[in-house]
């Protein structure tokens, strides 16, 4: 199945979704009875706005992405898409005066309906694509040697669900003895390219950082590129696929200024009053049961309620992070400044259920209306220990240029870190978090949150 057969099959689903949702909603509205008459009366109106919900999909790039609809990210793509959508749709039926000829409640009906259908019908899609379809074929173009984490990637490309199949290398050099461990080989020397992409029917070259050196190249991949072919560096399919980014690899100063150009004004305006809405409002709603959490700890151990602690936040501020006490009183007598351990013997027992479903963080709800925290941001670090991962990582004061957060992509990707080389490891997440910050990302990762609340895993 083509790519562009996929896409046109796409969009007659979704525009069928449309109609189906406003045919429900009147059914569901004004009875099985009245609904076909209705619905063919507003035919060519519900029509109109299947084809600007099409028009709205294609301008927020859903389809191209037709394969990912199976995992949170690709469906948070869709959602967001999908806001717009419903947005736009309520726009043009208030302001054109059609919301009296459809009806309030069949629009409010069709709106829920939609987002169930279509939900349902892309993850449907993307099923069927990627487990009977074939996929798109691919060319890696030079070699550096890799890093580890590069090796490691590819070798592993199928488990990582790839859009695309890695059919080989080109290359001029390509030594090493993990070349044999990789599931393709070198298919020729870089003069070679035309004839093997044409041989393979390769609709993708993957760059690596040697592809400059040979001017004939750099000629082949910009009419490649006319050709409609797809070029996509190593590191940023890396990043894509693994969503973090791999510090040791990258360009410092390159980094530097993506991070520093993603902390921009206007978005830490807007990050502020997510933070200051959100935070007001659970503190009301878990204010209940923060007193009955207050009740067990006095309960269940000798000493104060909370645990209060310094930590560094944005822009190496330190200031006085609040959490529920899940440890005894006198956990760091002996062993100081260390890191919490998955069955540490120092937390008490209702301890572990705080731990366990983070409950114990509540309090930090008042950091974030102070100011000292975000809802998302890097988690907030003690001083010895950012002073301990500074001489290992020089660039890691960066998790530095944002406040810090209850939860985070690093938190939810990869949960809790118990030596310094699992640090190293979140460090990499943070920096992807701080080149995609957006609202939108900070509502993805509370969603996943919530999720990971409610399944009982470690964030």
């Amino acid at each position: 199945m083509k790519a562009l057969t996929i896409k046109v099959v796409s969009l007659m689903a979704d525009c069928g979704v449309v109609f189906l949702s406003y045919w429900l909603a009147s059914d569901w509205v004004i009875g099985n009875a009245d609904a076909t008459s209705y619905f063919f009366d507003r035919f060519f109106l519900v029509f109109a706005l299947s084809m600007l919900t099409l028009a709205t999909l294609y301008v927020f790039d859903v389809y191209p992405h037709y394969r990912g609809f199976t995992s949170f990210f690709g469906m948070m793509l869709l959602w967001d898409a999908l806001a717009y959508v419903f947005l736009i749709q309520g726009f043009a039926v208030y302001l054109s005066g059609a919301i009296e000829t459809i009806g309030r409640g069949i629009f409010a009906a069709s709106i829920v309906i939609q987002f169930l259908l279509f939900s349902l019908s892309k993850g449907m899609i993307s099923l069927g694509v990627n487990k009977y379809g074939p996929k798109e074929r691919a060319l890696i173009v030079g070699y550096n040697p890799w890093k580890e984490f590069y090796f490691d990637f590819l070798k592993n490309a199928k488990r990582h669900e790839l859009p695309f199949e890695i059919v080989g290398i080109v290359s001029d050099t390509c030594e090493g003895e993990f070349m044999r461990q990789l599931p393709f080989g070198v298919l020729g020397p870089y003069d070679e390219i035309e004839k093997i992409v044409q041989q393979y029917q390769v609709t993708t070259l993957i760059l690596t950082s040697t592809y400059a050196e040979k001017e004939s190249l750099q000629e082949f991949l910009i009419m490649a590129h006319h050709n409609h072919s797809r070029l996509v560096s190593l590191d940023q399919l890396y990043e894509d696929c693994m969503k973090k980014v791999p510090y040791q690899q990258v360009n410092k100063t390159e980094l530097l200024n993506e991070c520093l150009l993603a902390n921009r004004f206007a978005q830490l305006k807007k990050k502020r009053i997510f933070d200051v809405v959100l935070s007001s409002f659970l503190i009301l709603v878990l204010m209940p049961l923060a007193c009955l959490i207050t009740i067990g700890i006095q309960l269940t151990s000798a000493g104060s309620i909370f645990y209060i602690q310094e930590r560094v936040g944005f822009r190496s501020r330190p200031f006085r992070m609040r959490k529920f006490r899940t440890m005894r009183m006198d956990a760091e007598k002996e062993t100081g400044a260390v890191f919490t351990a998955k069955n540490d013997h120092r937390v008490t027992p209702f301890g572990k259920f705080l731990r366990k479903t983070h409950l114990d963080e509540i309090p930090q709800l008042i950091n974030v209306l102070q100011g000292d925290m975000s809802i998302v941001g890097p988690r907030p670090e003690r001083q010895e220990f950012i002073q301990k991962l500074e001489k290992r990582i020089p660039i890691y004061a960066l998790r530095l240029f944002t406040k810090p957060g209850i939860t985070g992509w690093a938190q939810v990707a990869h949960g809790y870190a118990a030596t310094v080389a699992d640090l190293e490891e979140k460090f990499c997440y943070d920096l992807y978090y701080l080149k995609h910050m957006t609202i939108s990302f900070d509502i993805k990762i509370v969603l996943q949150t919530f999720l990971h609340f409610f399944l009982g895993r470690g964030v």
